[in-house]
């Protein structure tokens, strides 16, 4: 029995240097078809666009902006750290929303001037414009998945990348700013409709000062010589005339200054990097190109011995 397996290993053994020879033998067949193959591999990466990409470093708006609307929007995020609702969420993930959209940076592209020769390039190629840019810019996470306010452009040159990403982070803080202008515009005014509804019930009641009602039980307390305790009714219009054309006034000075709205703070925290290659190089295409022909040249071998076989 252990005279027929080793019977077994040295015609393995032998058949194996068979194939080391048979190879050696046709090694000229082998190299060329390798060669053929890295030279077309290599041509074909001459061929391919290169594609490149830059990041940038978003600073979002603080909530101070947001402080004298504080009381007229409904939040349901909580700052642990600020301990307090965060009132500028809402506005820095309308940022986020309208800096990954596609639309958004279409309507850029086409009122930006500054790029004539990429638009002559676009053009002259018939480049669809939102093929080029869809899925460009995407906001970068790193290995532990966790996100550090930076955003990358993957883009093929002409474009120049870092003045454009830089612009487009401004045209999209303008973007927003005019959507929350809106947004808290409709807030206040439907809040002013409110007040203005109840006024004129105070009105017809001719109710001038806030009536107040007890939150317990007034005869009881008088009785032992408590103070009784007093609250407002639950109906906006029992705040009186005096108090609701108070609240009006100032509704409509906030409405006032949301009137072309505009947060003073620069949105870049670090400006656009420096433009990096992010395609495969040609060598990564040269070595698979040999790969594909050794196994392609053994192919060859082996056709050519049963053909030789079948004679």
């Amino acid at each position: 029995m252990i005279k027929d397996n080793n019977s077994f290993i040295q015609d393995n053994e032998v058949d194996f240097a068979e194939i080391i020879k048979l190879l050696w033998r046709e090694k000229i067949l082998i190299f060329f078809v390798c060669l053929i193959f890295g030279v077309a591999g290599y041509v074909y990466n001459k061929q391919l666009p290169k594609v490149y990409k830059t990041e940038i470093k978003i600073r979002y708006a603080h909530s101070s902006f947001f402080e004298p609307f504080r009381q007229y929007i409904i939040v349901d995020t909580f700052d642990k750290i600020e301990n307090k609702q965060s009132i500028e969420k809402p506005f820095n993930d309308e940022f986020n929303r309208n800096f990954l959209s596609l639309d958004t940076i279409v309507e850029f592209y086409k009122q930006y001037d500054e790029i004539e020769e990429f638009k002559s390039y676009i053009k002259n190629n018939n480049i669809d414009i939102r093929e080029y840019f869809n899925d460009s810019i995407e906001k970068v996470i790193d290995k532990k998945n966790n996100t550090h306010n930076i955003f990358s452009l993957t883009f093929l040159k002409p474009l120049p990348a870092q003045k454009f990403l830089t612009d487009y982070v401004i045209f999209t803080k303008e973007i927003t700013e005019k959507v929350y202008e809106k947004h808290i515009q409709l807030i206040l005014k439907n809040s002013l409709d409110n007040l203005n509804e109840n006024l004129e019930i105070a009105n017809e009641i001719e109710l001038e000062n806030p009536f107040l009602k007890s939150a317990v039980d007034t005869k009881r307390n008088e009785a032992n010589g408590d103070m009784a305790i007093f609250n407002e009714p639950d109906s906006i219009f029992y705040l009186g005339k005096i108090v609701l054309s108070l609240k009006i006034k100032h509704l409509e000075q906030a409405i006032s200054r949301t009137q072309g709205l505009n947060f003073d703070y620069n949105p870049i925290l670090e400006g656009a990097s420096t433009p990096y290659i992010i395609s495969k190089s040609a060598k990564f295409y040269i070595a698979i190109s040999f790969v594909i022909g050794f196994f392609i040249s053994i192919l060859i071998i082996f056709v050519k011995i049963i053909f030789k076989n079948n004679k």
